[in-house]
């Protein structure tokens, strides 16, 4: 049994309650480096057990699910021929190949935000690390983006053209099973696979209103699969330390219209300091679509998040013990300033639907709904933890970031981004032509419409004790006048493997001009669908 290519690694001997002997058997390439206890971990049953057709099943999507191999065959026979079945006992076998441990991926894309730009990718992976079907993930990915005074929003006053510039290092580790304080991994009929996920990250960005110098991100996630639909995902930690400044055009804006010294101006300053933000988040998504072609199916997500533990716990008990400062010392010199930090709770639901009324035809729509409320001591949301709209693959026909909140003109807002976010979303897909070259050409109308406001307790007065956020902040008797309208047409390149989009959209209600008052066109584009 030891000659040849194969060898036995692993012979387990079991007995049922009848005293009935059988054995599990695994026998594996020389050489190979996967861990034998690995593929039987994933085995729902036992030999001698009665059959179980459901167990069985399970136990060959949960190979399969490792990624580190593909299911050839399996069967109760080792050809594929008939079994016996006057036999009192059903052997199974199962045959594996491996997959590629080592793959080097490149990516070239175009994108889309202020102005028009372009990008590259490289992401090495290693999917069987130590034999265990560990992942480990290295991506390095950079972009640049034009800027004009004709590519910019027309009420933005920019001089001459500039690039905007953003560079990612992106380190992911996973591991297939919950590791502490979650050992085991069988959690009755509801449970498929486990996961856990390591990401480390750090970007560096330019933007239109402010730079991101130094984004540091952090985060631990058990992801719990019920079954190919349903998945449950728990963010136990996702901390992002992040040092962002004003550019030097708009901080001078905000001088000429405050004053340096205003409170007004200094309120606005403190949502650019150095801040260090952390997030407890669970998830539910419930899925069965076709996630590139997005034809049929629905997706439904919730979340829920609490965010601000652990710079709180590091303010109370290590930095300042027994005193709140309301900031802590900033990690190995990230930032030459303390960094601020705030306690949360925000919450989202994201609803899909994509209905096939012909062959080719798809009807598709989404909703989104979000909150986030500051807690305690706390008045803001983290720049980076709040809602923002506009954008292709948003609400189109705004640019991205530049709507809301409310009824707020780009060039007046002053507090980014904000606490609420409803959104309402629908496309209408037609094949026009199909197999020319290599993919089928659809027409689409979309309308999207919503917006962003600011919370109850987002506040900014000037010194005469008037709210300078009134027209942005949510109110039940007027928050539907504050909705936005986007409609158009556009065109889908539908291959396989790839879906180009490319969309011309018309204001049909701006929050500025009113309803069918701006004829201006917005030109967006992307690669997949906008939802």
């Amino acid at each position: 049994t030891q000659q040849g290519q194969f060898q036995i690694v692993q012979a387990d001997s079991f007995t049922n309650r009848q005293g009935q002997s059988y054995r599990s058997i695994i026998r594996i390439e020389r050489g190979s480096a996967t861990d034998p206890n690995l593929l039987r971990n994933q085995i729902e049953f036992e030999p001698g057990q009665q059959f179980s057709q459901t167990a069985y099943l399970t136990s060959i999507n949960q190979l399969q699910s490792l990624g580190i191999l593909t299911v050839n065959r399996f069967g109760f026979t080792p050809n594929g021929s008939i079994p016996d079945y006057t036999r009192s006992d059903l052997p199974v076998y199962i045959s594996m190949k491996t997959n590629p441990k080592h793959t080097l991926q490149m990516e070239f894309f175009g994108m889309q935000r202020y102005g028009y730009g372009s990008g590259a990718g490289l992401n090495y992976n290693n999917i069987n690390v130590n034999g265990r079907a560990n992942r480990l993930t290295i991506g390095l990915n950079g972009s640049f983006e034009l800027i004009t005074p004709e590519t910019v929003p027309p009420n933005i006053q920019i001089e001459g053209s500039t690039i905007f510039r953003t560079l990612e290092i992106r380190t992911e580790y996973a591991v297939p099973s919950f590791v502490f304080p979650f050992f085991g991994n069988r959690f009755g009929q509801w449970y498929e696979k486990a996961r856990t996920r390591y990401t480390l990250s750090y970007s560096q960005s330019t933007q239109l209103f402010f730079n991101i110098n130094t984004d540091i991100r952090f985060g631990i996630r058990y992801e719990l699969a019920h079954s190919a639909r349903r998945s449950s995902l728990l963010d136990v930690i996702d901390m992002d330390v992040i040092d962002a400044t004003l550019t030097g055009a708009f901080r001078q804006n905000l001088i000429d219209e405050f004053g340096e010294n205003s409170v007004e101006f200094l309120r606005i300053e403190e949502d650019f300091r150095p801040q260090f933000s952390s997030i407890l988040r669970y998830t539910y998504r419930d899925q069965n679509t076709d996630l590139i072609k997005r034809n049929y199916g629905y997706v439904a997500e919730f979340s829920i998040a609490y965010g601000g533990t652990i710079p709180y716990l590091i303010d109370r008990l290590v930095s300042t013990p027994g005193t709140l400062e309301g900031n802590i010392p900033s990690p190995l010199g990230i930032s030459g300033n303390s960094l601020s930090y705030s306690q949360f709770f925000k919450a989202t639901l994201d609803l899909r639907r994509y209905i096939e009324i012909t062959p080719l035809t798809v009807l598709a729509y989404r909703g989104f709904a979000g909150i986030a409320q500051p807690l305690f001591q706390s008045d803001i949301i983290p720049l980076n933890r709040r809602f923002f709209a506009g954008g292709s693959s948003d609400i189109r026909g705004w640019f991205a970031f530049q709507l809301g909140p409310g009824s707020i003109a780009t060039e007046d807002i002053s507090v980014q981004g904000g606490e609420i976010k409803l959104a309402a979303y629908q496309e209408l897909r037609q094949v026009l032509f199909t197999d020319l070259i290599n993919a089928n050409w659809q027409l689409a109308w979309h309308v999207d419409a919503g917006n962003i406001w600011y919370g109850p307790r987002t506040t900014l007065l000037d010194e005469e004790g008037r709210d300078l956020l009134a027209d942005g902040r949510f109110r039940g008797d007027q928050f539907l006048s504050q909705v936005a309208v986007g409609s158009g047409f556009g065109i889908r390149a539908d291959w396989d493997f790839l879906i180009f989009r490319f969309d011309v959209t018309y204001r049909v209600h701006d929050l500025q001009q009113g309803w069918f008052e701006n004829r201006t066109p917005y030109i967006s584009f992307g690669i997949g669908h906008s939802f």
